[in-house]
This record gives C-alpha cells, structure tokens and sequence, in this order.
C-alpha cells in the first residue's frame, strides 16, 4: 500500500504517493525535472516528509515526550 509524502525543491512543493520515502524521491525527482527545464533536479536536493499511513494523516511534533 502506498503512503502519502510530501516532497519539496527549491521553494515548490508536490504530494506524492509511494511505498517508500526513496521511491517518493525518485517520483519527485521525475516531477521537478519537468517544471525545472535545463537546470538538473538531484534528489538530494528533494526534502520528503512522511504524511499519510494507511490513509491516516500523521501529525510530526517538536515536542519532547516526559
């Protein structure tokens, strides 16, 4: 089943759905690469965020457990 992540490159943002965050990057990386024209999009540059379980949203938090 696939997750929800959300994936982030230079200032854009773009939903994917994935079985991994890896394969959410190599999608992204696919995806930036059509809006990016010349300039090459390296996944490395991509920030991929876990947001979506199972169809359950998740919720990250700074907060330290007690």
């Amino acid at each position: 089943m696939n997750n929800g992540y959300k994936c982030f490159w230079n200032g854009m943002e773009m939903d994917i759905y994935a079985n991994s965050s890896y394969g959410a990057q190599q999608l992204a990386t696919a995806e930036f690469q059509k809006v990016a024209g010349r300039k090459k999009v390296k996944g490395y540059d991509i920030t991929v965020v876990l947001c979506e379980v199972k169809g359950q949203q998740i919720t990250h938090s700074g907060e330290i457990p007690v």
